[in-house]
């Protein structure tokens, strides 16, 4: 299946996800549940509506480093890394300097 085809159905899958906060903030009688899910929902409508206009540019990205990621599974390794350990562990430390310096 093509890429181009796929990128709604993720996008959707991304909003439907929201449906499980809010249903689970319906069992929750504190009010903030409430707010933070429907946040939720906002943030991802609002996400979505921005990005549908402009999803040339992941569909882009994604088949560029797919090809590059094809030719030299390095890539793909080093993607991984940054995202899921570098990215995180950066953002971490960047909040613990910036409480600091409250």
């Amino acid at each position: 299946m093509r890429l181009r085809r796929v990128l709604p159905f993720m996008m959707g899958a991304n909003l439907g996800t929201t449906i499980t906060s809010v249903l689970a903030a319906t069992a929750n009688p504190i009010a903030a549940a409430m707010t933070v899910a429907l946040f939720h929902v906002i943030f991802n409508v609002t996400g979505t509506l921005i990005w549908w206009p402009l999803r040339v540019i992941p569909l882009r990205i994604a088949t560029w480093y797919g090809r590059l990621a094809g030719q030299k599974i390095s890539y793909a390794f080093l993607f991984l890394i940054g995202v899921f350990l570098v990215v995180p562990v950066v953002g971490i430390t960047l909040t613990e300097l910036f409480m600091r310096l409250r």
